[in-house]
C-alpha cells in the first residue's frame, strides 16, 4: 500500500497539536481540507486514527502506533531527499580547464594539486601528460603523487 507523505505530515501535525484547527493553521491549509485528508488516510489504512470530540483529537491505539513511527519515517525520507539532491548537485558541478600544451606545462601539476586540496573528494577527470606522445589522458583517471597529479601509463 502506498501512502502519500503529505498525508503522513498532516497526520503528524494533527497528532502533535491534538486539534484540527491549530494543525490546519500550522500547515497553512483549511480545516475542512485537513479533515478530509485525515479521513482519506484513515480510509486508506482501514483504521480509525483519532477519536474526535469537542475538546480536540485524541489518538486511538492505531493512531498511537502510527504516531510512534511517522516522525522517524518522515525524517528519514527528508534526509534521503537531501542526500539525493546533494549528490545530484555535486555531480552537476564540473570544472573543465583548458590550456595550450606548451604554455602551462610547469604550473599544471601544481594547479591540479591545489584544486584537489581545496576540493577534497574531487578529482580532475583529465590532466596534461608530460609525455610528448600524449597530450591528455582522455577519460583515464589521474592519480596523486608527491610531485602532483600523474597520468597512468599508456597501454598502447
Amino acid at each position: 500500500m502506498d501512502v502519500d507523505t503529505r498525508l503522513l505530515r498532516y497526520f503528524a501535525a494533527v497528532a502533535g497539536e491534538g486539534n484540527l484547527t491549530r494543525a490546519a493553521e500550522r500547515l497553512f491549509v483549511s480545516q475542512p481540507a485537513l479533515t478530509k485528508q485525515i479521513k482519506h488516510l484513515e480510509s486508506q489504512l482501514g483504521v480509525q486514527l483519532f477519536i474526535r470530540s469537542r475538546a480536540g483529537m485524541t489518538l486511538t491505539a492505531a493512531g498511537q502506533a502510527l504516531d510512534a513511527r511517522v516522525p522517524a519515517m518522515l525524517a528519514g525520507w527528508d534526509e534521503a531527499l537531501q542526500e539525493a539532491k546533494s549528490a545530484d548537485s555535486q555531480a552537476a558541478h564540473v570544472l573543465r580547464v583548458g590550456f595550450l600544451a606548451g604554455a602551462a606545462n610547469e604550473a599544471t601539476q601544481q594547479i591540479i594539486a591545489t584544486f584537489a586540496r581545496r576540493r577534497p573528494g574531487s578529482m580532475p577527470p583529465c590532466c596534461a601528460c608530460p609525455s610528448p606522445a600524449r597530450t591528455a589522458c582522455g577519460s583515464r583517471c589521474c592519480s596523486p603523487s608527491p610531485a602532483g597529479w600523474r597520468c597512468p601509463p599508456t597501454t598502447r
